[in-house]
């Protein structure tokens, strides 16, 4: 016991010693700090934040430090992205890269000679990863920050073990920060029909409040709980900027007892940096404006290296405790800064608050289809029980689901009433497909009586699967799913973009919202045959932001002759949309105030599109029919770039095209100048 105490001992010591030694050897990569911006782990759609954001004080050019001594091994030069990011391999192993630069070191390293050179062997301007071998020393300059690639102004840093292990940055580079937390609400979601919260299935929020007097957020609700249950927390850091970013550690409590802890501390680009469905909740987490809403429980008992401990997966039950539970959460920020939220439930027996099926949720525009409504993990459907003289139909009617290849399992009741009666669908293994629901009810003559109707629900196992539902396809991949689950798709209101219409009202919503995926799920549309055939290369699948009231151009696949689809990773609301607006080219600099000189001529082009977006490869410019050397930034629209003259004196032709993605080109910009 003592040597295995002894060299506990020693590890620890050893661990704490490098780490300190990490601290004193490391600098920031931008001398003058401007705060943060983003932290590690945020919440990016689909995936994980996988470094830190630098703020740059909105401006390009900045001189960016090789944080340590090392070996500049890789340029990359991409179009979105990272757009150019330079990496360095250090001496202890680690990596840090350096992102959304506006150019490299050239004076004294020859990187920009380095990508002219490879731009010349590919003829390609977003040429990809170069890989090269440069020493380099800490403090060096190295690049200089820029907006490339995705985003306005920034810089993104990132410090790997090996190639493929993101590590939080900020647990090596030395902080000033002195904020603390914010805890603005936690969610409570039952889990299966049989649990309930305050008389229902669906999340309560339950909205938190410091007093200025306390060091505590408390909440003034007390919500009752039946059955099982999980916690979700929205926090965020200010990281003394004034930003909302993601905070480092949460910890759940009940009654004092830790229940469930996560740290985010390293990820894993072949895995887990991908699944930032299973650590935020797509329905509630949002990139910009930032929301973090953390699952502080594993649903699917997935292996993610944020889990520090779980008891039962977080999932909570008091059914034995009946009476009053505290519980509570607790989030850090990366500078070790805390805060506290604590509320009451009261743990006890209660009743499912009936509704009429009419009332509770809107009729599918399909008269023949039953009501259903789905929750993540069962369904709830409805069926009329025709009227008449007879038995009380809550007494005779037994429920039952079918689906494909013969599966058919009873169902228990929820609901009862005079004509209809609603039943819970899990996905349990035994259904997969459409699923099909029936009602057996004895007569008066003690004989059953069937009556089936299909469903637009269906049940995708593991395994994979198709749905083909109220005009969307969706194809899960083996593996897609990190369970069997139940989907519905529904017709859904959406803003019309004018001169972008939804083809034949194709706008669907994939119930439930924000299930996350482990690979791509290609979600697709029929265009109608009646569509003239210019309008089929036009179309696309977009996503809808109800919240903006806006479209997200995703992607324009041909899946068959006329079908159009694009792979996503978490199921939402899309929509066959055809865009038939071309974009608009506006020149801003030169003026044509001012003559042009023979050396140095700026150029900014304003190019918009209100459908699918400029394609960048179709933008090119020419003065005197000779490209000029000019980049599209996505992110505000505009053509940058700087043109010589052969020959200063007479007229010089400016001509600029560019297309949007769906093919529409835009009228070309011709001026002429003096």
């Amino acid at each position: 016991r003592q040597i295995v105490l002894a060299l506990v001992i020693l590890l620890i010591f050893g661990i704490l010693c490098q780490s300190a030694s990490a601290k004193d050897k490391y600098i920031w990569p931008l001398k003058k700090r401007f705060g943060l911006s983003g932290t590690f782990g945020e919440y990016r759609s689909t995936r994980l934040h996988t470094g830190i954001d630098l703020k740059t004080a909105t401006v390009t050019g900045l001189s960016v430090r090789a944080v340590a001594d090392g070996v500049i091994y890789r340029l990359s030069v991409n179009y979105r992205g990272y757009g150019r990011a330079l990496y360095i391999r250090h001496a202890d192993g680690l990596i840090s890269v350096y992102g959304h630069l506006e150019s490299f070191e050239n004076h004294k390293l020859g990187l920009e000679n380095i990508v002219a050179k490879k731009r010349k062997e590919t003829g390609e301007r977003y040429p990809g990863n170069i890989f090269i071998n440069v020493p380099v020393k800490r403090g060096q300059i190295v690049a200089f920050s820029g907006e490339s690639g995705f985003g306005l102004p920034h810089l993104h840093f990132e410090l790997r073990r090996g190639e493929s292990t993101p590590i939080n940055p900020l647990s090596i580079l030395e902080q000033t920060d002195v904020s603390k937390p914010v805890i603005k609400r936690l969610i409570l979601r039952p889990v299966g029909p049989d649990s309930l919260i305050d008389g229902g299935h669906d999340d309560v929020e339950i909205r938190l409040k410091k007093p200025k007097s306390e060091k505590t957020y408390t909440a003034k609700e007390i919500p009752t709980i039946t059955g099982e249950f999980v916690v979700l927390a929205n926090a965020y850091d200010t990281v003394a900027a004034g930003n909302q970013c993601s905070v480092h550690k949460l910890e759940l409590f009940a009654d004092g007892e830790l229940v469930y802890s996560i740290s985010l501390d390293e990820l894993d680009y072949s895995g887990s940096s991908g699944r930032g469905g299973l650590l935020f909740d797509n329905r509630y987490a949002y990139f910009s404006p930032p929301s973090y809403v953390y699952q502080l429980h594993n649903r699917y008992a997935a292996d993610i290296p944020w889990e520090d401990s779980a008891v039962n997966r977080g999932i909570l039950n008091f059914s034995e405790m009946p009476g009053k539970h505290k519980l509570t959460v607790k989030v850090w920020d990366d500078a070790g800064a805390s805060a506290t939220a604590e509320i009451d439930v009261v743990a006890g027996e209660q009743v499912l608050q009936k509704k009429k099926p009419p009332t509770l949720l809107k009729a599918s525009e399909n008269e023949s289809m039953p009501l259903i409504q789905v929750w993540d993990d069962f369904a709830e459907v409805w069926l009329p029980v025709d009227k008449g003289a007879g038995p009380n139909p809550a007494e005779t009617v037994q429920f039952f689901a079918d689906g494909l290849g013969g599966g058919n399992i009873r169902l228990n009741l929820l609901e009862k009433g005079p004509d209809y009666i609603s039943a819970a669908l899990a996905a349990n293994g035994t259904l997969r497909g459409r699923i099909s629901l029936s009602i057996a009810r004895t007569n008066e003559s003690g004989a059953l009586e069937w009556k089936s109707v299909p469903s637009d629900l269906y049940i995708i196992p593991k395994e994979g699967g198709v749905i083909e539902a109220n005009d969307l396809r969706a194809e899960f991949p083996e593996g897609a799913l990190y369970e069997d689950q139940l989907f519905q798709v529904v017709n859904a209101p959406s803003k019309e973009v004018s001169g972008v219409p939804a083809v034949g009202g194709l706008v669907k919503k994939v119930l439930p919202e924000g299930i996350p995926l482990e690979k791509d799920v290609v979600v697709s549309f029929e265009c109608p045959t009646d569509l003239p055939a210019r309008d089929v290369a036009r179309c696309g699948l977009y996503e809808y932001n109800a919240k903006r009231s806006e479209w997200k151009y995703r992607g324009n696949e041909r899946i068959g002759e006329r079908s159009v689809g694009y792979g996503v990773r978490y199921l939402s609301t899309f929509g066959l949309l055809v865009d038939r607006v071309p974009p608009v080219i506006r020149l801003q600099i030169p003026t044509g105030s001012k003559p042009l000189k023979k050396h140095g001529n700026r150029l900014v082009v304003s190019i918009t599109d209100i459908g699918s977006g400029i394609d960048y490869r179709t933008v090119v410019a020419t003065i005197d029919g000779i490209v000029i050397d000019a980049e599209y930034d996505p992110d505000r629209k505009l053509l940058k770039g700087s043109f010589d003259l052969q020959n200063p004196t007479g007229r010089h032709r400016l001509l600029i095209n560019a297309s949007d993605r769906a093919g529409n080109p835009a009228t070309p910009l011709d001026v002429t100048f003096r």
